[in-house]
């Protein structure tokens, strides 16, 4: 019976911008292929291939902390500080190889240092997202009393609602980004949204103000029309702000989203 033959590590990259990265296969030809399709949208020609047996150890897990990629000549871009990290940056900032957090299919981090910071940076973003999230929900129901919130956080057409927050350089959270959906009576297509986009320059005149909007699909937007015309208000505002009130229907404060 013949010997099954074993996963080989080959160093696959992108001949213009070099980037790429390890790939498992039996042979070259199909690491070659597998790396063109990670790396070089699919074109053959765009990538080399070469063996990197110090990488075979690897194979069995299919992936390759990021310390023996380091020690191989490899470089990354820190998720947390931004810092190039490579054996340059390990000598000048006594950081030993070990030290390095990740894989070729994770975030990398410097160090244990970067890796919590990251994390507690995006643990605040999620908290000021959510409470703006909570906040155009509770704008829709003082709006819309019979409205039905559609339930889920995150980004995707799935989810009921996303939103994106930065920090400024004086270190103060900014919300770039609110989408809240509901669904309403007579909806044929798809939940209508409630929607602010800070740096959109989507409207009349080229230019969209700061405020949120009404959204929802071309082939639903006669029946939502109809329906918030006849909704009552439970009131005209929750909160103060430049966000913070209940937006009004009008042609300058409505999107038409997709036409599905």
């Amino acid at each position: 019976m013949a010997a099954i033959a074993r996963l080989k590590a080959f160093s696959v990259t992108e001949e213009n911008e070099n980037t790429g990265g390890i790939v498992f296969a039996k042979h070259a030809i199909t690491a070659r292929r597998i790396g063109a399709n990670q790396y070089a949208d699919g074109e053959f020609g765009y990538v080399t291939c070469r063996r990197a047996k110090w990488a075979d150890e690897y194979a069995e897990h299919g992936d390759v902390p990021l310390s023996a990629m380091v020690e191989a000549g490899w470089d990354f871009e820190c998720g947390s500080c931004g810092r190039r990290i490579d054996s340059d940056m390990c000598w000048e900032r006594d950081i030993a190889l070990d030290d390095i957090i990740g894989s070729q299919r994770s975030i990398a981090y410097c160090n244990a240092v970067c890796e919590a910071e990251y994390k507690l940076t995006r643990a605040k973003a999620e908290r000021v997202q959510m409470r703006w999230i909570r906040r155009f929900r509770r704008l829709v129901k003082a709006r819309f009393p019979d409205a039905v919130i559609v339930k889920g956080e995150g980004i995707g057409s799935e989810k009921g609602a996303h939103a994106y927050a930065t920090t400024a350089k004086d270190g103060r959270w900014h919300i770039d980004q609110v989408a809240v959906s509901f669904e309403f009576p007579g909806m044929q297509i798809a939940p209508a949204t409630l929607r602010y986009d800070r740096r959109s320059s989507w409207g009349r005149n080229g230019t969209r103000p700061n405020k949120p909007y009404w959204s929802c699909c071309n082939g639903d937007r006669e029946v939502f029309e109809a329906w918030a015309k006849q909704s009552r208000p439970v009131r005209q505002h929750l909160e103060q702000g430049a966000t913070a009130g209940v937006p009004e229907l009008n042609e300058h404060m409505f999107g038409q989203g997709s036409n599905q």
